[in-house]
């Protein structure tokens, strides 16, 4: 059944009204999740990690979608320094890869399976979740509605469409990452295995590994993440290797401008021989406009240059460019073929200025 929660939805209303954290409406439902500021601001709190999308019954203050909380990579903060790290002998830590895909959160919502992911309740990830949940036959199965009238179910989604570093192939999978109840406490390992394996969903790999800031990471892989059990609710731990963190911050924050910045340092080869399908295929369409763009340019600035060029002073071709050319950025390229000093550097300093002002 939900679970009433009016202290922690008003602890997060106020973060609202604080604006590090966002709410999202759907209905009588309320998704909350921090934003920008408060990742920037690393003032972390109980309740600013809880808002990784928690969803409300807004009616009643009830909790019905409760993620796992926020959780950090490895010597990040205090909490995750190795030396910080629980160590007692009673403390089982499992180790589990890290999974590249998007988190979705399965939980009932007014009697339906529905799925979230931490900032949106309509993100494509969300509904390639809902319709694969429907593919599976998972959306009218009683026993999964049963469970989720208590537990969310955290799981990633992978699938070709979706940007990721690591490529998955073809795969199209919902691998089972947690099970948490609406109270908070979490499912343990062996339970989470039982629940993936009566409703046919993955589980990450795990590993027989000690914990150290040299974890081997093959190449092709993000990481691990690894949870130490002392309670209801773990300490979890990212460890991410050195070839994912070279690649994530390109292709995570993929833009035009990210991409011009490859081509103009003579990068994008090499990282789009890297990239899984799906963000290859998008940076060689951010690649494709932006040469076009470029040859748009170089062409009608040569051409106009070439049209004046033999007019008898300087005036009467500064006249002419003037009326062959009413783009502006046509225009001042043009003065510089005339001159013959033209480089690939200038043109590409004006495709870069038209994306600021697109912006």
């Amino acid at each position: 059944m939900p679970h009433a929660d009016a202290e922690l939805f008003d602890a997060l209303q106020r973060e609202v009204a604080l604006r590090r954290v966002n709410r999202r409406d759907a209905g009588e439902y309320a998704l909350f999740k921090y934003n920008t500021v408060q990742q920037l601001s690393r003032e972390w709190t109980p309740v600013r990690r809880a808002a990784r999308g928690v969803v409300f019954h807004v009616p009643t203050g009830s909790v019905v979608c409760r993620p796992i909380r926020k959780f950090f990579n490895l010597d990040e903060d205090d909490e995750t320094r190795l030396e910080n790290l629980p160590a007692a002998p009673d403390v089982s830590a499992v180790v589990e890869e890290k999974l590249d895909g998007s988190c979705v959160a399965l939980h009932l919502r007014d009697g339906v399976v529905r799925c979230v992911t931490p900032g949106s309740f309509t993100s494509e990830q969300a509904m390639w979740a809902e319709s694969e949940i429907r593919r599976r036959g998972l959306d009218t199965d009683a026993r999964l509605r049963e469970l989720l009238a208590g537990t969310t179910l955290v799981c990633e989604a992978i699938y070709p469409e979706n940007v990721s570093v690591v490529d998955y192939g073809d795969r199209r999978d919902l691998a089972l990452l947690a099970a948490v109840d609406l109270d908070g406490g979490e499912h343990p390992p062996v339970a989470v295995d039982a629940i993936a394996q009566r409703f046919g969903l993955a589980r990450p790999r795990r590993f027989d590994l000690a914990v150290s800031r040299e974890m081997p990471v093959a190449s092709s892989d993000e990481g691990y993440v690894v949870s130490y059990w002392q309670g209801p609710v773990p300490t979890r731990v990212k460890v991410k290797g050195a070839e994912f963190l070279r690649l994530h911050p390109v292709i995570s924050d993929m833009t035009e401008r990210s991409v011009l910045d490859l081509i103009e340092t003579g990068r994008l080869d090499a990282f789009a021989a890297q990239m899984p399908r799906a963000a290859r295929a998008q940076a060689d369409d951010f690649a494709a406009a932006l040469t076009q763009r470029f040859r748009s340019l170089r062409t009608r600035a040569d051409a106009v240059a070439a049209a004046v060029r033999d007019l008898p002073t300087r005036k009467d071709r500064a006249l002419a460019v003037l009326r062959l050319a009413p783009d502006p950025a046509v225009r001042f390229l043009a003065f510089f073929a005339i001159d013959g000093v033209l480089t690939d550097a200038a043109v590409w300093a004006l495709v870069r200025k038209s994306l600021r002002c697109r912006a």
